[in-house]
């Protein structure tokens, strides 16, 4: 059977063609990893609308998304909001580290300016965008430390590939959230 050189390039271009078509359907991992959370475009949503919700520049979340900062969200559009600079929040000098196993987070929290601190720990699917969450428990934490403590990851989270992770200080009501990659 002879191949013509034009019918073989031809059905070559169509298959990279395709393929080029599926693998920018699928989401980024490095995109997603950077993202505080998910928001999808609603009807009457506008680029400052978006933009005020999350209290950070739409300039930034076309960074986040690969777009240009003149682009228009489209309706049903899943945008990565990414996370404010650590000068946006009420303390700056409080850091969050995430580690993370198939089965357990160890949360590290540095930086604190109270006495004492009570944190509320929360994870959920970060896909989910808004709720959602599943309540780990409290962290304590004292000022001029490193505190560290280590938290199950719920069943029905074993098979999620990027978490969100929320502390929430009980006494300021500051929260602050990580997304990390499930292992």
């Amino acid at each position: 059977m002879k191949i013509n050189r034009f019918t073989l390039l031809r059905h070559t271009l169509a298959v990279l063609i395709v393929l080029s078509l599926l693998l920018g359907a699928f989401p980024r991992p490095a995109l997603a990893a950077s993202c505080d959370s998910y928001y999808t475009v609603k009807s009457g949503d506008t680029k400052s609308s978006i933009a005020r919700k999350f209290g950070i520049d739409w300039s930034d979340i076309a960074d986040a998304n690969d777009m240009d900062s003149t682009d228009k969200p489209q309706v049903g559009d899943r945008l990565c909001i990414p996370f404010k600079n650590d000068e946006d929040q009420a303390n700056p000098n409080v850091k969050l580290k995430v580690g993370i196993t198939h089965t357990a987070l160890t949360l590290t929290i540095t930086g604190l300016s109270d006495k004492r601190s009570v944190f509320i720990v929360r994870v959920r699917d970060a896909r989910v965008g808004i709720g959602g969450f599943y309540k780990l428990g409290r962290m304590k934490a004292k000022k001029s430390s490193t505190n560290k403590t280590t938290f199950a990851i719920p069943k029905e989270l074993n098979k999620t590939l990027y978490l969100q992770v929320c502390v929430k200080n009980s006494t300021t009501d500051e929260m602050i959230c990580r997304t990390v990659i499930h292992p």
